[in-house]
């Protein structure tokens, strides 16, 4: 008796583990490279600093099909002159592949193109 409720015990805890591995459309952004050694995770985390948050969701958009999932990313950041900056990034995750692509970037609810991005940002960070 003793091994069965062990091995119901066993069962049970490696199928919460598979549960909450990493094959979420979020996990695979989140570990996706923004630039060079530096993920998507390590660089809105940057950007939100330390008076920032950061908000992840996930969902399917009716457009796409099944399989591709869209993950968007909310950063919200006080600056040094006590302005807010809100950053949105949404990404595409193809999820068969794991292939990411940056859909639409937002700087205080206005799209920007990804050199604007990266001037955005940096002023974020600094």
């Amino acid at each position: 008796m003793k091994k069965i409720i062990l091995f119901v015990i066993i069962c049970f805890g490696f199928s919460c583990s598979l549960i909450g591995s990493g094959n979420s459309d979020i996990d695979i952004v989140k570990k996706t490279l923004f630039y060079e050694n530096l993920t998507v995770e390590q660089f809105v985390n940057t950007c939100a600093g330390m008076n920032g948050s950061v908000k992840w969701s996930a969902f399917t958009p009716k457009d796409q099909g099944e399989n591709v999932g869209c993950v968007e990313v909310n950063v919200i950041t006080t600056m040094k002159d006590k302005s807010t900056k809100h950053l949105l990034l949404q990404y595409l995750v193809k999820r068969e592949t794991k292939v990411v692509k940056l859909h639409t970037a937002e700087v205080n609810e206005k799209p920007v193109s990804m050199v604007e991005l990266i001037f955005e940002t940096a002023e974020m960070m600094w």
